[in-house]
């Protein structure tokens, strides 16, 4: 790899994730959604309703301005000075209000913790269920923005599931490549099937590939055939390939695996069994490993005590690494005969349209065809040597 070229978003997301609690919620249990590293808690009663999950978090989200002289109660969340801050202990606000990024901050007779930066989200409360939107300010309106992270502790959830729509990648796509065509494989922070459904249809009529990420739980379902990875190896992406993980946003998982590989060479190197830099390992149940392997949803687990990918491998069921390797060669193959077509004007001639001309090429390509065939294996081979390439 001699260069990475980084893509703006003209087109912005607007960010949506439904999230279902669990039919039957715990007692006396903390409920918590981190959006791009803040917290926003709900703690259920003795006996918890899903309702009262859903309105509990809507107005956590809500990050309602801090009010002086008045009452609050633990559970309250409030914003002040870019801060999102929970009450402790309930009681009366004072004059200033809370400060700082520690706890136990007194404010009057009220006791805050500090949760993270405000976020530029909205909740939902549906009853049943709640929505996460990007917003055009804390508690604000939906609107579209920098898509946001959020982490939960997905057995509390039924689903988990990101109906973001497509902003329009596809034009964000060639507006980069009107700048810069000079790279390879492409991802970002797109973890919503319609996007990365989008992205793909692009890639597949290019000598690209593209790795995305998603955490909608309904992949995990080994009954659910309707999940972001059915559908997208219905279509059978031969470039295209999704890892799934429960926190894209952190240490961004297709982008560390990405860049695990691209500096090594092709042709020798796998996609499975890779440790990502900064990217924690999720863990699954036998069914939901079942389900990732039909799916052919990549993920990123824990074997052995090592943090490995597994299985590397694009929707339609090939090996990226096997994309990545034939691409390399056919590469190669037109640069040199490119090469020596420019190389032959270089002398003043020209490579004619005969039988040592067409030799000629074909010696070219033969070239680099045994270049990718190393007799017994060993460095530098792609192609094995029976059954000739």
């Amino acid at each position: 790899v001699s260069q990475f070229v980084i893509g703006k978003r003209n087109n912005q997301p607007q960010r949506a994730v439904n999230l279902i609690p669990i039919a039957s919620p715990l007692a006396l249990t903390l409920y918590r959604l981190t959006i791009t590293g803040t917290r926003f808690d709900f703690t259920t009663d003795v006996t918890p309703t899903v309702a009262e999950i859903t309105a509990g978090l809507v107005a956590a989200l809500a990050q309602d301005l801090w009010i002086t002289i008045t009452p609050y109660v633990a559970g309250d969340h409030v914003r002040l000075g870019g801060n999102v801050y929970i009450c402790t202990t309930g009681g009366t606000s004072g004059a200033t209000g809370p400060t700082g990024t520690g706890t136990g901050i007194v404010d009057g007779t009220v006791v805050w913790d500090f949760q993270g930066l405000t976020q530029d989200v909205v909740g939902t409360d549906n009853t049943t269920d709640l929505d996460v939107t990007s917003a055009d300010a804390p508690g604000g309106s939906a609107a579209a923005g920098i898509p946001f992270d959020l982490e939960t502790d997905r057995t509390l959830w039924l689903t988990i599931k990101d109906n973001t729509p497509d902003p329009g990648i596809a034009a964000d796509l060639q507006a980069v490549r009107d700048i810069n065509d000079d790279w390879y494989g492409v991802t970002g922070d797109w973890w919503d099937e319609l996007t990365a459904d989008a992205m793909a249809t692009v890639i597949e009529t290019l000598q690209r590939i593209h790795i995305w990420t998603n955490q909608d739980t309904d992949v995990l379902d080994p009954a659910n055939l309707t999940d972001a990875f059915s559908n997208l190896n219905a279509k059978a992406f031969e470039r295209s390939g999704g890892i799934w993980h429960s926190k894209p946003g952190d240490g961004f998982p297709s982008a560390a695996w990405i860049g695990s590989i691209f500096p090594l060479d092709p042709g020798e190197t796998t996609w499975k069994f890779v440790t990502l830099t900064g990217v924690a390992a999720d863990a699954f149940t036998g069914s939901e490993a079942s389900a990732l392997l039909a799916k052919k949803a990549n993920n990123y687990v824990r074997v052995a005590g090592l943090d490995i990918t597994q299985e590397g491998v694009m929707h339609q069921g090939e090996f990226i690494d096997t994309v990545r390797s034939l691409d390399f060669v056919a590469q190669r193959i037109a640069e040199d005969v490119f090469g020596h077509l420019k190389a032959q004007a270089n002398a003043g001639r020209k490579v004619p349209y005969t039988d040592l001309g067409v030799a000629s090429v074909q010696n070219i390509v033969d070239g680099r065809l045994q270049s990718a065939t190393v007799p017994g294996g060993g460095p530098g081979q792609i192609f094995t040597t029976d059954p000739a390439p």
